[in-house]
């Protein structure tokens, strides 16, 4: 179970932040200083992730104390 903190590592600070559109990548580095994407960029990130085939699904993004209810 990765943190938001750990699936922003994974992708890539800049790839994430290019990816969806932010000229900047601070932006991104401040999501993973706060561990925290905002869910409003959960559909982009989501689509993403699949033309890119990376591993990523809602349920990765859910906050733990819900990821054991969308089981």
């Amino acid at each position: 179970m990765e943190t938001h903190a750990q699936i922003i590592a994974r992708i890539g600070l800049r790839t994430m932040a290019r990816a969806l559109g932010h000229a900047n990548h601070t932006t991104v580095q401040g999501w993973h200083d706060r561990d925290k994407i905002p869910s409003e960029h959960w559909p982009d990130l989501i689509r993403l992730a699949e033309q890119e085939g990376w591993e990523l699904s809602l349920r990765d993004l859910l906050p733990s104390e819900l990821k054991d209810q969308a089981a």
